[in-house]
């Protein structure tokens, strides 16, 4: 059985953009996932543009995700989540 997860809060870990990359690839198939909190991650290395811009574009066409808590330092990744 799996399980339906409406929300998550993964704020203040390390999530490094290996994760977050692999969080994007997950919400590109999401059908549940309501909230996602990802705020203050404090990896030893910042989250690269590359993986916030896997985010953003994972968002863009999830139409589940309807609260989010992200810092995004690319405008490009900012400008998508809007």
């Amino acid at each position: 059985m799996w399980c339906k997860r409406e929300s998550t809060a993964s704020t203040s870990n390390q999530i490094a953009s290996a994760g977050i990359e692999a969080l994007a690839g997950a919400l590109r198939r999401n059908t549940t996932l309501r909230e996602l909190k990802l705020a203050s991650q404090f990896g030893s290395k910042p989250i690269s543009q590359a993986a916030e811009e896997a985010m953003a574009d994972a968002l863009a066409t999830n139409r589940t995700v309807t609260k989010l808590t992200l810092e995004t330092k690319s405008t490009r990744a900012r400008e998508r989540i809007g």
